[in-house]
C-alpha cells in the first residue's frame, strides 16, 4: 500500500484517509454551505460524515 497528500478540495469519492479513527473510504464528498469559508466540503463515510477542511493535507492510501 502507497500514500499520497492531498489538499482537501482535491479529494473525491473512492479515497481511503487515514483518520484518527482508522483508515475510512470516501463514498461521496457532499457540498458545504455553511458560515465557515475554510471548509470546502463534507466527507461522506461509511459510518460517519466529516468536514474537510480546504488547506488542510490529508493523508490518502491506495494499492498498485
Amino acid at each position: 500500500m502507497t500514500r499520497e497528500m492531498k489538499r482537501g478540495c482535491e479529494l473525491k469519492g473512492g479515497d481511503v484517509l487515514r483518520t484518527w479513527f482508522g483508515s475510512q473510504t470516501i463514498l461521496d464528498m457532499l457540498p458545504y454551505s455553511g458560515p465557515f469559508a475554510f471548509i470546502c466540503g463534507v466527507a461522506k463515510l461509511p459510518d460517519t460524515e466529516m468536514s474537510i477542511e480546504s488547506g488542510r493535507l490529508y493523508e490518502v492510501l491506495f494499492t498498485r
